[in-house]
């Protein structure tokens, strides 16, 4: 295993506009799960508190574990504008946070400050923690914690949509995500992420953050549309999550046992 400090730090790969990828662990929170998902060669992993119970703890085990298999572990939490549960959220391990539903530049601006210590951050000093390797934190801990936080925000309704220019302008915005599913909701078209007012809303998100030097990043069902979404700029991939994955595989297995041929 390759411990994530020793690894080059992502935040500094998705500036580079290198192409990195990760998947989500929404229910199934297991350290071990974290530990197959490095194996298999992704670059971050994103553990979800906005749809999951997952307790603080098991949270800590897993960012653990991914420094630990060189996997930067990120958390969108259930709690974006609560400033104390960001910073708690860092110093159980996150490599940065994933924030919800971001309508206004404030919003973005109050969220990038709540992960990082310096330049106007808000994060609160913590002696040690989990990056630190539980040594005494040092100013140079602090910047290179901050160096290290990356910040990715998400457009999922019509407001974030009519806002995004204010929003990416924000400096410390690292990606920006579109929620298809939320914002096709949010459009009055629930389940039709694929629409085409939601293809043109998500082209306007990406041709704001092409704009702005902002990384672009999108969720991918296969590898097919992930190199469609490749060759239309996204760096940031995100490729299903594990309720998906198991189901579908569980569910082919039982369909195709009960046909008859």
């Amino acid at each position: 295993m390759i411990p994530m400090e020793k690894a080059l730090p992502l935040r500094e790969r998705i500036h580079r506009r290198e192409l990195v990828c990760g998947t989500w662990i929404n229910t199934l929170h297991d350290p071990r799960l974290v530990r197959m998902i490095a194996a298999c060669g992704f670059d971050f992993v994103s553990l979800d508190m906005e749809h999951s119970a997952v307790s603080l703890e098991t949270l800590s085990l897993e960012c653990m574990t991914a420094r630990l298999c060189g996997l930067h572990p990120l958390v969108r939490s259930s709690e974006p504008l609560n400033f104390k549960k960001n910073g708690l959220l860092m110093d159980l391990g996150a490599g940065g946070l994933i924030v919800p539903d971001v309508e206004s530049a404030e919003m973005a601006e109050q969220s990038v400050r709540s992960i990082r210590f310096l330049g106007g951050g808000t994060r609160g000093y913590a002696a040690q923690d989990i990056r630190s390797g539980f040594r005494g934190f040092r100013a140079e801990d602090m910047r290179s914690a901050d160096r290290e936080a990356v910040a990715v925000i998400q457009i999922e309704s019509r407001e974030g949509v009519a806002h995004v220019d204010e929003i990416l302008s924000v400096e410390g915005v690292d990606v920006v995500v579109v929620g298809r599913g939320d914002l096709a909701k949010d459009m009055g078209l629930p389940c039709e992420q694929n629409h085409p007012r939601v293809a043109e809303a998500v082209e306007r998100v990406c041709e704001a953050a092409a704009r702005h030097g902002v990384c672009a990043g999108l969720m991918c069902p296969d590898a097919e549309k992930a190199r469609e979404m490749i060759q239309k700029g996204a760096r940031f991939l995100h490729y299903s999550n594990e309720q998906a994955l198991l189901t579908e595989r569980y569910r082919n297995f039982t369909d195709g046992m009960r046909t008859r041929p």
